[in-house]
């Protein structure tokens, strides 16, 4: 698969959620429907449901080429540097922004509720 361009416009159309995520308690990213049948066996989701804000984020970085093709399992010690020395962050490249949002966004797939701790990380 072909890496596709990222344009001004497809920043301004992701970076345009910074605000609405500010906006939302870390307690309400996301929620992993756990509940007690009546048999009280307790029961809980492996999947999260996103708070609507985080799911129409995640699609907007979609849809704007903010995921990329890439090997993002063999990326992930490289993306770790950001996690544990986030004072890097502002000085990466746009390519290694989208590195780690497709890494964050793919890993979702594989451990449920990986992307929401990503979004709560900061406050």
């Amino acid at each position: 698969m072909k890496r596709q361009a990222v344009s001004r416009s497809h920043i301004d159309r992701v970076t345009c959620f910074i605000p609405r995520l500010d906006a939302i308690p870390e307690d309400k990213i996301s929620d992993f429907h756990c509940h007690t049948k009546a048999d009280g066996t307790v029961v809980i989701s492996l999947e999260p449901t996103y708070h609507p804000t985080i799911m129409e984020m995640m699609q907007a970085f979609r849809d704007n080429n903010f995921v990329q093709p890439f090997d993002w399992v063999k990326w992930q010690s490289a993306a770790a540097k950001f996690f544990h020395e986030p004072q890097h962050l502002p000085d990466a490249r746009l390519s290694t922004c989208i590195k780690l949002i497709t890494l964050h966004i793919r890993k979702d797939r594989f451990v449920g509720g990986h992307f929401g701790r990503w979004c709560g990380a900061g406050s």
